[in-house]
């Protein structure tokens, strides 16, 4: 089991996944076509499978390149597997984590047109993310973006039912359960509220922001809060070990999932999910 983060690799998670990339890509999508050209140099930190990378590709010409950088084994061979289906040969995939990005011997002396990363420095260190993103913006040539997608998971709320219907007190436990594994695994779940005024230090100027909050309405889509729980299995009895509370306030991690089953299936219930800030910075 990997500690260090909260998912197991399992086909729900793949699934979970699947669904996030489809309700945020598009938005995604739209914000980094504008910050890029058919010569950038772009750097992808934490690309999952290589959906949002394998795009930027695209639009990419033969002055172009992408480079990504994952820690995630599991990653790379899904990402390097996508890009060798297409025709696009300007990039390099790199197994690593950002936070020894100064001693990756394929990014020495390397810049960057545009530095982008999605859901990443929630799960940093707090006390590195500062040197770290300082780290990246140094990347960058003169006129070049650094760009933070995060979420904020205290927007999260359900919507058109009250809460004594038994699925939206299933949605108050994943909600307690969610922030729960905060303090577990270090994550901070509102980071989306504070990249702006990080990005802000070091670049001295005010960032551009941007959100974006989808509404869950498929059962599809609201399918998400279940896998979330499957996901955790494997890390049950290190979540427990670390808040012992946990237990109290979920109960059954089994019947939970089932009751998260039910409330995906609640045609009443819609659900504002987490609040994506898109923040960018740019180089002078």
């Amino acid at each position: 089991m990997n500690k260090k983060y909260v998912y197991d690799s399992t086909d729900k998670e793949a699934a979970r996944l699947k669904i996030l990339n489809e309700i945020y890509n598009k938005n995604t999508l739209y914000h980094l076509e504008k910050l890029m050209r058919p010569t950038s140099q772009i750097l992808e930190i934490g690309p999952g499978v290589g959906l949002i990378g394998f795009e930027l590709a695209k639009k990419l010409n033969a002055e172009g390149h992408y480079t990504c950088l994952d820690q995630d084994a599991q990653h790379i061979v899904r990402i390097k597997d996508r890009f060798s289906q297409s025709s696009h040969n300007k990039v390099s995939i790199l197994q690593g984590s950002v936070i020894e990005i100064n001693s990756i011997a394929e990014l020495q002396n390397k810049k960057f047109d545009l530095i982008y990363c999605r859901w990443v420095i929630a799960h940093l260190p707090t006390e590195q993310i500062p040197q770290i993103l300082e780290s990246l913006y140094q990347r960058l040539n003169v006129g070049g973006y650094l760009v933070c997608e995060e979420g904020d998971v205290s927007t999260v709320q359900v919507l058109n039912s009250d809460h004594s219907n038994p699925s939206c007190l299933a949605f108050d436990k994943w909600y307690q359960f969610s922030f729960s594994l905060e303090k577990v695994f270090n994550l901070d779940l509102r980071m989306g509220a504070k990249i702006a005024a990080l990005l802000a230090k070091i670049s001295q100027a005010p960032p551009s922001v941007s959100s974006f909050q989808p509404r869950l309405t498929t059962l599809r889509e609201k399918m998400m809060f279940s896998y979330a729980i499957a996901s955790t299995q494997l890390a049950k009895n290190y979540i427990q070990s670390k808040d012992p509370s946990i237990t109290e306030i979920i109960g059954d991690m089994d019947t939970l999932e089932l009751d998260l089953v039910k409330m995906a299936k609640d045609q009443t219930i819609q659900i504002d999910y987490i609040s994506n800030t898109f923040t960018s910075i740019r180089k002078s």
